[in-house]
């Protein structure tokens, strides 16, 4: 059976989603776990083994300044490609505080890909719904590239404790 899972995160150091000293020594409270960084290659071959295509999110962008952000896209763009029988494509989460700088960099993602880019909503994670009109660049950016948006609902453990 092939598998697609739409929305998962990375394995690598750099695509981590968890980024800070306290951050990583909240995952040991609240999953009881430790980080496990893999290599490009490793993640990879993991999601190879188990028939996977997947999506992947960083997860922690969504905060950067564009100018943090724009390298981890070209990272996470040449990543896919080097990848892209297990890595079908990007969920980006972008500030939308960065207005229409932060569609432009949506729309500059999905034309340098070859493979599925499209934005990232999370709504309690930005304090915004999701049909707030602070996304509405991104979503005309999505429209006009005949993209679905990923809408995240509900809340995770990040902050728990």
């Amino acid at each position: 059976m092939k598998l697609f899972d739409l929305h998962s995160h990375w394995g690598t150091r750099e695509g981590y989603v968890l980024r800070t000293k306290e951050a990583l020594a909240q995952q040991k409270n609240t999953w009881n776990s430790t980080p496990q960084y893999d290599t490009e290659e490793e993640m990879a071959a993991y999601l190879r083994a188990n028939q996977v295509r997947t999506l992947l999110d960083f997860g922690f962008t969504k905060t950067l300044p564009l100018e943090e952000v724009v390298p981890l896209h070209d990272y996470a763009i040449r990543t896919q490609a080097a990848y892209s029988d297990c890595i079908f494509g990007l969920w980006l989460q972008i500030d939308p505080k960065l207005g229409l700088a932060g569609a432009d960099e949506l729309d500059r993602c999905i034309k340098a890909s070859k493979g599925f880019v499209s934005v990232c909503i999370s709504g309690s994670g930005m304090g915004h719904a999701a049909s707030d009109p602070i996304y509405r660049p991104f979503y005309e950016v999505a429209l006009a590239h005949q993209r679905p948006v990923l809408v995240l609902v509900g809340h995770t453990g990040a902050g728990a404790g």
